[in-house]
């Protein structure tokens, strides 16, 4: 059976590459959850998510979503 983690911390703080690097960098399957979407018009935020989708490997699967 697979382990679940969840990373937790504030914005900015690096939950995102430190789970991506050093917790799932070597894990087959990944199931990833993101929790940002493109609904905002804000486009710093935009380029941030974009960046974390082109940071992930195309071999995980991510559910994008709140």
């Amino acid at each position: 059976m697979g382990k679940l983690v969840l990373v937790l911390g504030g914005i900015r703080s690096g939950k995102s590459k430190f789970a991506e690097q050093e917790l799932l960098a070597q894990s087959v399957p990944v199931c990833y959850l993101a929790t940002g979407l493109l609904l905002s018009p804000d486009e710093e935020w935009n380029q941030r998510v974009e960046a974390h989708r082109n940071r992930r490997p195309a071999h995980w699967g991510t559910h994008e979503g709140y």
